[in-house]
Parts: C-alpha cells; structure tokens; sequence
C-alpha cells in the first residue's frame, strides 16, 4: 500500500516541511524544503498527524487517533511527550504552539461541546 501526504507545514526557517503519511500506519516524515532525503521523525499504529512546529524548529505538536495529544521532538534521541490523552469517543484537534513556545493551545470534545485547553510547557 503506497502512503498517501497530507497536512504539509513549512518550518518557522522554510527549510523543511513536515508532513503526515498514512498507509499501513502513521508516519510523520521531514523533508528538506530544497530536496533531499526524507526522515521518520514519529510513526506509530494509529493514524497520526503534524499540526504545527515550535518557534525554535525543535519539535513538532500532532496526534494520534484525534484523542492522543503528543509533542515530538525531531531529535529522536528524546521521546515524545503525551500533553493530552482523551477518552474513547472524545477527539482533540488545532494544536499550536504559542509564538514564545512557552505555552499550547488545543481544541477538544471531551465534553459533549468543543472546548479550547491552554496547557503550560513543558507538561505537566
């Protein structure tokens, strides 16, 4: 099965974009806005997607399933941090992280209604 590209997000410096991949699994692949090689950065079972990049480029907010909020650092050597992880039948989605990257803002229906959440980071 040939991955298919969606929710491509040029990079605060335009020199990569990242992009979510779906096939038999979720990817979070970045590529060199100019060419060249592409890198997994996150992949997992669930579907998974990128929603924005940090201000300084050094992670990437998404998540997995629309109920597992992640921050995904592109330096594999760290783990991803889980800032959300939402009931079966409730979704998050429209993570951003704030321009001072002190903060991040998600919307989620975990409710019965769509709420916004403002969460201080790193998480805690």
């Amino acid at each position: 099965m040939q991955a298919a590209a969606f929710e491509p997000l040029l990079s605060p410096d335009g020199r990569h974009v990242a992009y979510s991949a779906s096939g038999s699994d979720g990817r979070i692949v970045v590529l060199p806005s100019a060419g060249g090689a592409a890198e997994v950065v996150y992949e997992s079972k669930p579907p998974t997607s990128a929603e924005d990049w940090s201000s300084d480029g050094r992670f990437l907010v998404g998540h997995e399933s629309a109920k597992r909020g992640l921050i995904i650092p592109l330096d594999k050597r760290q783990p991803p941090t889980v800032y959300a992880d939402l009931p079966t039948g409730a979704t998050l989605d429209e993570s951003r992280f704030s321009p001072d990257g002190k903060w991040l803002t998600y919307n989620a229906a975990d409710s019965g209604r769509q709420d916004v959440y403002l969460v201080r980071l790193p998480p805690t």
